[in-house]
């Protein structure tokens, strides 16, 4: 299985709006993915979150993935036979793990179950070819529902993708834990698929 970005030439981007709601204000901000680098058996992506005057900076490097086994997964009453591939990321000294479930008949993954320092959590796919429309254009989305990890913990998470986009994320929504209600967003604003 080729990586959903090494289908790219090194240079192809994806810009999502973020907006962060906090302790009742709501903060508007840009998040940048950049395929920077494609080695033999990994590749680099740049990201850029950027928010307030204030923009951080990291770089994330993900192993090719390795078949790891198979299982059946049931979405929106139908079937699927997929096949589980498993790769490695790092971003600097954080190292984690994620299994990703494919099937032949949808572009997008299924599933994704993410490890890192010894927890574990998943977003499965809850329907197919689910019309989603951002920034003025219209977009055929498996849509996700789950949990994923972030700096503050497994945070409820809403996700749309589709296969034509870099990265494959179309919008993201996230309730993150804590003891005051913070929510973050991030729809596609723009992409570049580089020659």
């Amino acid at each position: 299985m080729p990586h959903h970005w090494t289908k790219r030439a090194a240079g192809s981007s994806v810009t999502f709006t973020m907006n962060l709601e906090a302790h009742g204000h709501a903060m508007t901000g840009t998040h940048t993915e950049t395929l920077k680098e494609v080695g033999k058996g990994n590749h680099t992506i740049a990201t850029t979150h950027a928010m307030m005057g204030h923009a951080q900076e990291a770089d994330i490097v993900e192993d090719l993935p390795t078949h790891v086994g198979e299982e059946s997964l049931k979405i929106d009453g139908r079937e699927y036979k997929c096949n589980v591939w498993s790769r490695k990321s790092k971003v600097g000294e954080k190292e984690s793990v994620t299994k990703i479930w494919l099937t032949e008949s949808v572009a997008t993954p299924l599933k994704f179950e993410i490890s890192e320092g010894g927890e574990s959590c998943a977003i499965l796919a809850v329907k197919t070819g689910e019309k989603v429309s951002v920034g003025g254009n219209n977009y055929d989305c498996t849509s996700f529902d789950g949990e994923l990890p972030t700096a503050r913990g497994r945070a409820k998470a809403k996700m749309w993708m589709n296969a034509e986009i870099p990265g494959m994320t179309v919008k993201l929504e996230l309730d993150l834990p804590g003891h005051r209600k913070t929510k973050m967003a991030l729809e596609l604003k723009e992409f570049k698929i580089a020659k």
